[in-house]
This record gives C-alpha cells, sequence and structure tokens, in this order.
C-alpha cells in the first residue's frame, strides 16, 4: 500500500486526475479489505496475495460494468471503464493464464485427489478446491469446466 500512496502523491503533484481518481478507489479497495470482519486480525496489513484478490476484484467490476456499457451503447462510460482497467490491471503480478485443457485435467485431478465421484453432488467441494488451486482464473469459467467435467465423466 506504500506504493499506492506514493502514486497518489505523484499524480497529485503532476495533476494527472485520472490516475489520481483510479489510485484513491485501489486505496479505498485495500483498506476495506484490510479492515474486513473476515480477516482474523483487521490490523494486520494485507498479503500479497490479498492485495492481488483485491485488485483482481476490481478488474472483473471493471470489465463486466465495460461490457453493460457497451452493449448498452454508452460508449463513452465503456472508455471510462476501459481505462480504469488498464490502469488496475499494471499493478497485477503478470501471470500466465492456464489453458482450457490445463484446467480440464486439473480439475479432473482434483476429482482423484479429493476422493470424489464425479456427480454434481460433488461440484460445491471441487469448486472450492478448483478455486484454490487457480485463484487467477474466473470462478465462472471454473464452473464451466467442471460441469464438462462432469457431464463427461457421468456418462
Amino acid at each position: 500500500m506504500l506504493k499506492i500512496d506514493e502514486l497518489i502523491m505523484e499524480a497529485r503533484r503532476s495533476s494527472d486526475q485520472e490516475s489520481l481518481e483510479v489510485l484513491k478507489l485501489i486505496k479505498a479497495e485495500l483498506i476495506k479489505a484490510q479492515v474486513s470482519e473476515k480477516r482474523k486480525n483487521p490490523k494486520d496489513p494485507l498479503s500479497d496475495q490479498e492485495e492481488t484478490a483485491v485488485l483482481r476484484k476490481m478488474c472483473k467490476t471493471r470489465k463486466d460494468a465495460k461490457e453493460i456499457y457497451v452493449n448498452s451503447g454508452r460508449l463513452d462510460l465503456a472508455e471510462k471503464e476501459r481505462k480504469e482497467l488498464e490502469f488496475i490491471s499494471k499493478f497485477l503480478p503478470d501471470t500466465t493464464l492456464p489453458t482450457e485443457k490445463e484446467l480440464f485435467s486439473g480439475i479432473t485431478d482434483l476429482f482423484g485427489s479429493l476422493g470424489l465421484q464425479i456427480t454434481m453432488k460433488s461440484m460445491g467441494q471441487i469448486m472450492k478446491a478448483a478455486k484454490e488451486k487457480y485463484p487467477e482464473v474466473d470462478p465462472s469459467e471454473l464452473s464451466r469446466i467442471t460441469k464438462e467435467v462432469i457431464s463427461l465423466g457421468m456418462k
């Protein structure tokens, strides 16, 4: 968070209002996550993993909003969301997402390693494990692939 504070000061000095606005949003979300009741000790600083999760959530929100604005014909707002998404993405670590084949085999392996049958009843347990194993992958994508594994496994 120190880096964010420094960037906020720099944006203020250079009168970069767009960057300043997004940096303030990032700082607010990080503080909100830090004092969240879900954390064991709200006074402890966020770990890198927790900060990354907050930033990913912000990116997903911007991506979803951008789609909605484009579909509604509000290209001006869609462009604003795109710029914010691009700016926030700069703070995310460079990670290459696993391919669909890698996710498919990884989720199939999870059924075996957890000793679960390939049924819809196991969906909740598999999704929880898959989110832990692949935190960078969108949960809706994990859900889709898990359902695909289940449908093929039940045949």
